[in-house]
């Protein structure tokens, strides 16, 4: 059987190392006193990576240094207050468009009745946007009943523009379009 040893262990206080013993039992394996003291050196700050005070830094093996955590925070809140919800109502000859735009992102909505009917394969531009007009052209079909619906065409010049297609749309349908864009 084995011998059960005590063994003098280093504990760091806060302030220095004291010694302190530990009993310990037969599957103990014997420690360097140095070891301990010296593995935790080795985390000491900057001994993994190289701590950095700026948000330009691209080196591998850096930290950011607490400070930056507010630096960050406010370029945030800068870019959040600028960004403003602005909602504007146009009145158009078939029905009325709402336009709602955040920062580069756009969203348009229709929804109600058309103010005249409106023929099937003739092509009506329903809005021209003056602002906050789409990056990329926005293509698709609409159904507005299982057989007749039309073709939304959103232009990056801010036409709006519909094709009805499956019959005429009378006025007494309701007509409703939804798009989200990123504005130019």
């Amino acid at each position: 059987m084995a011998s059960i040893l005590k063994r003098v262990y280093r504990i760091f206080n806060g302030t220095d190392w004291d010694t302190a013993h530990f009993e310990t039992d037969s599957e103990q394996v014997k420690h360097d006193t140095t070891t301990v003291k010296a593995k935790l050196d080795a985390f000491k700050s900057g001994a993994l990576a190289t701590v950095v005070n700026n948000l330009t830094t691209t080196a591998a093996n850096t930290v950011l240094d607490g400070r930056q955590g507010k630096a960050l925070n406010d370029k945030i809140t800068a870019i959040n207050s600028a960004l403003t919800v602005e909602t504007r109502t146009i009145e158009g000859a078939y029905i009325n468009l709402q336009v709602t735009t955040y920062g580069k992102m756009g969203w348009i909505r229709a929804s109600s009745y058309l103010k005249q009917a409106l023929e099937e394969g003739k092509e009506y531009q329903m809005f021209k946007l003056g602002s906050d007009m789409p990056k990329f052209m926005v293509y698709r079909r609409v159904y507005i009943t299982n057989t007749i619906g039309f073709v939304l065409n959103f232009g990056t010049d801010g036409a709006i523009k519909i094709i009805p297609f499956g019959g005429n749309i009378p006025v007494d349908i309701g007509f409703n379009f939804s798009e989200v864009y990123i504005c130019a």
